[in-house]
């Protein structure tokens, strides 16, 4: 894969938030106003996200082994960068005015460039009004600075409409951009490009389903524990039961309320 921006504004440290944020389930970004993204978190995770991997079988993307049928190999091997992450954007479902640059072929996007500018516009009120940093130290903060401010602060956190009039920044810049860059602010994305959004979908993607998961071995273990507790009570009952409907019983495993009835007739 080529070579992305060079000022990738999220390595480890970004790893690092959002691991933290994510796993104490903190920092929920609020929801931005009248944004229309599609589709909703709902459908994304818990109703179409499983067809993700049936999706890029389709595709001829997923590679098998035979021999262990377990193991799974993506290959983008002849993809673009641009359509590896169109393909994970349109397989997961994830949302498309937010993750998509304007390289992408399934929506073309705002430009990277330009929703920095936006972002940095934001952050500068951000600063003034919620830390009460000057506009003047703020106007010589490098892009990288901006970022890093963004993340230390967990900018995010703090929808744009608590700090400044949105109407600010529609009036400043063209209203798909400025839509877009205030969504992109309250989903941790500020400062990002096409390539480091596709990659933060798929871990809140992944924790969610991590999260299911966990629910649903908890549902197993008590499934079990009731399983173990009634046999216990059915093993009770046998012992109570003469030699020859203990036979019977064997063979026709009954559930415990018949081994009850079993046992009271032969009583």
């Amino acid at each position: 894969m080529s070579t992305e921006r060079r000022n990738n504004p999220y390595g480890p440290e970004y790893q690092r938030y959002f691991n933290e944020e994510q796993r104490q389930q903190q920092g929920t970004p609020a929801k931005a106003k009248d944004m229309k993204s599609e589709p909703s978190t709902a459908r994304h995770y818990e109703e179409y996200g499983p067809k993700a991997l049936n999706e890029l079988f389709r595709r001829n993307l997923i590679q098998t082994n035979s021999a262990t049928p377990s193991k799974i190999k993506v290959n983008f091997k002849e993809l673009t960068n641009i359509q590896i992450y169109d393909t994970i954007v349109e397989t997961f479902l994830f949302d498309k005015a937010v993750d998509c640059d304007n390289r992408s072929k399934i929506q073309k996007g705002v430009s990277d460039q330009m929703a920095d500018i936006v972002s940095r516009f934001i952050l500068t009120a951000y600063a003034k009004n919620v830390h009460g940093v000057k506009w003047n130290v703020s106007a010589d903060w490098s892009l990288n600075q901006c970022k890093d401010y963004y993340i230390q602060h967990k900018g995010w956190m703090t929808p744009v409409a608590s700090f400044m009039d949105e109407k600010t920044v529609y009036d400043n810049f063209e209203a798909g951009l400025a839509e877009i860059s205030m969504k992109r602010w309250e989903c941790q994305k500020s400062f990002t490009d096409y390539k480091t959004r596709v990659f933060m979908s798929l871990g809140e993607w992944s924790l969610r389903r991590e999260k299911d998961i966990v629910e649903v071995v908890k549902e197993i273990q008590v499934a079990r524990d009731i399983q173990a507790k009634l046999m216990d009570e059915k093993e009770s009952v046998i012992e109570t039961v003469s030699p020859a409907m203990r036979t019977l019983v064997d063979r026709i495993n009954p559930d415990l309320s018949t081994l009850l009835k079993l046992s009271q007739q032969e009583d």
